[in-house]
């Protein structure tokens, strides 16, 4: 699921919630809450990380994500 803007922690919850995956980063929003913006990458990442493990889902790590993907191996 992709969420930009204003919108983007709520509609990554709900996408979360309703069984979708998920992407965090700058290039999707600027802001880690409202008001205040993000340092970088790293605590949106970590803001969607927090809200799947809340959810009870799994997170894929860097190898189970390439499969997923199906991306070439390095």
């Amino acid at each position: 699921m992709t969420a930009i803007g204003r919108a983007n922690l709520s509609l990554t919850a709900m996408g979360l919630a309703l069984g979708g995956n998920a992407r965090a980063g700058l290039e999707d929003t600027l802001y880690l809450r409202k008001g205040e913006l993000s340092q970088g990458n790293l605590p949106l990442v970590s803001r969607a990380a927090q809200l799947a493990g809340d959810l009870d889902l799994t997170i894929a790590g860097p190898g189970e994500t390439e499969k997923l993907l199906q991306l070439p191996p390095r």
